[in-house]
């Protein structure tokens, strides 16, 4: 007796959801409907979306685990109906995602190459080579760098000098030569440099990974 008597409280409670749940599918079935123009747009955010899962998980079994989750959400398309938008939507959307990690894990795999779970940077000590001075106040520094960072440093690209981000504006083999305005050397601790002093170089780790497929490729 206990049990029909509970059997009746819950079917109350279901009853509450069911339409709900029916209101909220016919609410994204319109939507779909009045989108559909557009729904082939959102494939590549689906892609991209499986890409950003892979890099932000940890692991291989975080990995498996979240492929496993994608798969269960395409394998419930059939039961919203695949005769119904949202149905073939929610399918879509789940294996486009699932792809997407199968993509990039796949090309990891290929290229032989580690996941770089954040920005890393690579440090050495370099020496201040030349101080030339400008009229408006500025510098320019001429900063001999280590023989190992010489292939990852290019023209116009970016480096740390002492935690300080800057612009390389010109290369000569080792020797790199940094403009700086006013400001920088009056905000940082390049104001007080002298030719010969020690000086950090940073540089971003991406730039080894980039030499190191470049290398393993012949190019």
């Amino acid at each position: 007796m206990s049990g029909y008597a509970s059997e009746l409280t819950l079917r109350p409670r279901t009853a509450r959801f069911a339409p709900l749940a029916g209101a909220g599918l016919r609410r994204i079935e319109r939507w779909l409907e009045a989108e559909r123009d557009q729904l082939g747009l959102w494939l590549p955010v689906a892609l991209g979306a499986g890409i950003a899962l892979w890099l932000m998980l940890p692991d291989r079994s975080s990995w498996l685990a979240a492929m496993a989750g994608l798969a269960g959400v395409a394998l419930m398309a059939p039961a919203i109906g695949l005769d119904r938008r949202v149905g073939r939507a929610v399918g879509v959307a789940a294996c486009t995602a699932l792809l997407g990690m199968i993509v990039i894990w796949t090309r990891a795999d290929w290229v032989a190459a580690p996941r770089i779970d954040r920005p890393v940077v690579a440090q050495l000590v370099g020496r201040i080579e030349a101080v030339d001075p400008h009229q408006d106040g500025g510098a320019t520094l001429t900063v001999r760098i280590p023989d190992a960072l010489e292939p990852l440093v290019v023209q116009k690209g970016s480096i740390a000098i002492d935690g300080v981000s800057l612009t390389v504006a010109g290369l000569d083999g080792p020797e790199i030569r940094i403009a700086l305005i006013p400001h920088t050397l009056a905000a940082t601790t390049l104001g007080a440099a002298a030719v010969g002093d020690p000086v950090n170089i940073e540089v971003d780790m991406i730039g080894r990974y980039v030499a190191h497929l470049m290398e393993r490729s012949g190019r």
